[in-house]
């Protein structure tokens, strides 16, 4: 009995340390393995990334997204800048990925999205079970945005929220 015990609490805490949030596991096909495994994810409430992470800037000057700035310690990666939603739970829509420089960011965009599906320079990914992903590198930045209805590259792609 004392083994039967044993085992279901067991089970139950891998069970409950798998991911319950699709967004977590969508995330990690659409953004870098060094930016998943620092816990950041699309759909992301502000007040989480707030609980759980250290940031080094913060600014609020457009009044539709708050955008903060973190350093990482991934030699390939200075930093990444987050933006969120300031409406419906302020969601992570957007993160800007800077690299030392152009083609280290290209290839990261080719390590994780493949070759650009649009026009040549971009990625774009409808996906049915989660938010679509419009992705565009930009000097040495990978900018990989999630479409989530009521933020701004949802509206810009799709004209409504």
């Amino acid at each position: 009995m004392k083994k039967l015990f044993i085992f279901v609490v067991f089970a139950s805490f891998l069970i409950s340390c798998s991911s319950t949030n699709p967004l977590i596991k969508d995330s990690k096909d659409v953004l870098p393995k060094e930016v998943v495994e620092m816990g950041l994810y699309f759909g992301m409430r502000e007040s989480d990334f707030l609980d759980n992470f250290k940031y080094e800037d913060k600014s609020t000057s457009f009044g539709f997204r708050n955008i903060y700035t973190l350093k990482t310690k991934h030699p390939d990666i200075e930093l990444i800048s987050l933006y969120f939603d300031t409406d419906d739970n302020s969601p992570l829509y957007e993160m800007i990925i800077l690299y030392p420089d152009e083609e280290k960011a290209r290839q990261a965009g080719i390590a994780v999205l493949g070759q650009p599906n649009l026009n040549g320079t971009e990625w774009m990914f409808k996906r049915n079970n989660s938010h679509d992903i419009k992705a565009w590198n930009y000097q040495n930045k990978l900018i990989v945005t999630a479409l989530i209805p009521n933020t701004e590259w949802y509206e810009e792609m799709y004209g409504t929220k």
